[in-house]
């Protein structure tokens, strides 16, 4: 299924410059995967259709994908202060890359690759290992999975 990306933060194209991502990358200790950033660096801050997730179970709505840099008032859609968000519930080098319209969040784990990471759901009820549930082996692998919201899951 072809994914279309609709605006959400903004009314106009936002690109990245890949310098802010090499930026990010350095900081985090990280590469970004290049199926990834093939979709970020037009998409930024943009929301994927379809956009509905199965995850054991259980449906779930991606919101937007989270941006590389940003200011007020759009800080609170970075990568960055969502890292800080859920830093202190989730092992190190869990790094979130897109919102479920709650305080869940999509994430790569890097934790066995600083390159390959797979792709997670960071559950904000829950805390360490128990909040994370492995979605996919990448990132194209898990646009894959997005489903329109007339599917049922049950």
């Amino acid at each position: 299924m072809t994914i279309t990306w609709n605006h959400y933060l903004w009314d106009e194209d936002h690109h990245v410059d890949p310098a802010s991502i090499r930026y990010l990358e350095d900081e985090l200790d990280i590469i970004f995967p290049q199926d990834y950033l093939d979709a970020v660096v037009s998409n930024d801050g943009k929301t994927p259709s379809p956009s509905v997730l199965s995850i054991n179970g259980r449906t779930t709505g991606i919101d937007v994908l989270f941006l590389i840099e940003g200011g007020e008032p759009e800080e609170s859609s970075t990568i960055r202060s969502n890292l800080e968000y859920i830093e202190d519930d989730v092992p190190e080098k869990i790094i979130p890359i897109m919102g479920t319209g709650g305080a869940s969040v999509i994430a790569f784990d890097y934790r066995l690759s600083n390159r390959n990471p797979k792709v997670v759901f960071v559950n904000a009820d829950k805390e360490g290992e128990d909040a994370i549930t492995e979605i996919s082996a990448n990132f194209t692998d898990f646009l894959s999975l997005l489903k329109s919201a007339q599917h049922s899951y049950i």
